[in-house]
């Protein structure tokens, strides 16, 4: 998400970067082309029209001392509007447990609603040890129900199983069952519909009349363009919002939507869907996304990824490591935690500055040519993983054909671990895998809170 966004502004900003001065007329030309690229990012024209003219107001009259370029200042101006839209103080979620603290997962049909109400219910059972109640009131769509059910079964959550008809009917019955069996949250996946509809709205209303739910979250579909305004707009007016959800944010989308649905709610985005898992749900934090938009990076996010890495390391591989050994199968281990961190270009997004580098790489180390040369290791014997100098002819040509792979691809993958031999190399003796943030002239500390 927010990809062809973060490009945009990295190509104005590029443009700014040559410029000694900005002068009013200057400010007026880079201001027009910070309009196109929220326009082309699907921003609606009500955020843009608020944004613009407190950038400009912002920005007119302010001093440039000489250690700093106008570039600088203006990415500083267009950050912390950015940051402002989407930043809220409020808690993730209000739970309470006496009574029982009901959500509304609310949103139209086919942005993910039922898929993350179970991530929501798998998140409060695992992380803040709540008893949760799943239930479905999707009365419309015939597979909504059985679809939650299964979900509820292969993760090991509670699910309230029914046959009436009546929704009425089957919210009393929730409420009653969730009271006697003291849940601390019950999850309400609501009806959903391809549009909105007067129907659809008046059934949400009669849930939330009964439920009083103290969390209304809209799920949001990261690639829903220009709708989500006014689906966001609708649902606010008709009952009381208190949190967005995005889906699918793992997607290649726009993403300028999400900026729209957020300043017509005014309430914050409390959760990001970024894959298909059931554990795959992140907190929404807005300066880690103004940073992967304006290209500064997200190294929270990559230490937090290494530090939670790291403990599925294998001790016996640090040991090896640190007397500067790397095998074909040290060379497999670092493949999985990489393609686990999304690949090269997934690591490199996180790096302020080098996000430009990600299409350039795409071929060389993401997803698929992991897989691929993970493949190939798999498709050698013991020995070949332990001393790839005996992969002759012969060898490589019946290794290819295992993997599913041509001599080129073993070619290949061989110069990439004759690299990554040599670099760790220079890092024996490295105690830390932080320290190796230091070898790149990275402090991680600095960048903490």
């Amino acid at each position: 998400m927010f990809n062809s966004l973060s490009s945009r502004f990295k190509d104005v900003f590029n443009f700014i970067g040559k410029k000694a001065s900005i002068e009013e007329k200057d400010l007026d030309s880079v201001l027009r082309e910070i309009r196109l690229v929220l326009l082309e990012a699907d921003v609606s024209l009500e955020v843009i029209k608020d944004l613009i003219p407190k950038i400009k107001e912002d920005l007119l009259g302010k001093e440039i001392y000489r250690s700093i370029s106008p570039k600088q200042v203006i990415l500083k101006s267009v950050y912390d509007h950015l940051y402002k839209l989407l930043d809220s103080t409020e808690e993730q979620l209000k739970l309470y447990t006496n009574p029982t603290t009901f959500c509304m997962m609310v949103g139209l049909q086919g942005t993910g609603k039922t898929t993350t109400s179970a991530k929501i219910a798998n998140f409060l059972k695992n992380k803040q040890n709540k008893k949760v109640l799943l239930a479905c009131l999707d009365l419309n769509r015939p597979a909504a129900y059985e679809q939650l059910q299964t979900l509820a079964k292969d993760n090991n959550l509670d699910f309230f199983e029914y046959s009436e008809k009546n929704l009425k009917k089957i919210v009393n019955d929730i409420k009653s069952y969730a009271t006697k069996n003291f849940y601390d949250v019950v999850i309400l996946d609501t009806a959903g519909r391809l549009s909105i509809d007067e129907e659809l709205m008046n059934e949400m209303q009669l849930v939330y009349d009964l439920t009083k739910s103290r969390e209304v979250l809209l799920v949001m579909d990261s690639m829903a363009g220009q709708i989500s305004f006014d689906v966001a707009k609708r649902f606010a007016e008709k009952i009381p919002l208190s949190g967005l959800i995005v889906s699918k944010a793992d997607a290649d989308s726009r993403g300028g939507a999400i900026l729209s649905a957020k300043f017509i709610t005014q309430v914050p985005i409390k959760f990001m869907g970024v894959g298909e898992k059931i554990q795959d749900l992140e907190a929404f934090i807005p300066k880690r996304i103004v940073d992967r938009v304006l290209d500064q990076g997200d190294i929270i996010s990559l230490i937090e990824n290494f530090e939670e890495l790291q403990s599925e390391e294998d001790a016996k591989m640090e040991e090896k490591l640190l007397k500067g050994q790397f095998s074909m199968d040290d060379l497999r281990k670092q493949l999985i935690t990489m393609n686990k961190m999304g690949g090269a270009s997934g690591l490199m997004s996180m790096i302020p500055g080098m996000s430009g580098l990600t299409e350039k790489i795409k071929n060389g180390m993401d997803s698929n040519i992991i897989k691929k040369n993970i493949a190939i290791i798999d498709s050698m014997t013991k020995l070949e993983r332990k001393k790839p100098d005996l992969l002759n002819f012969s060898r490589k040509k019946r290794i290819a054909q295992g993997s599913g792979t041509t001599l080129q691809d073993i070619n290949i993958l061989l110069k990439q671990y004759e690299s990554m031999s040599k670099m760790f190399k220079k890092f024996k003796g490295v105690k830390n895998p932080m320290d190796i943030f230091k070898n790149l002239g990275i402090n991680p500390n600095s960048f903490r809170k």
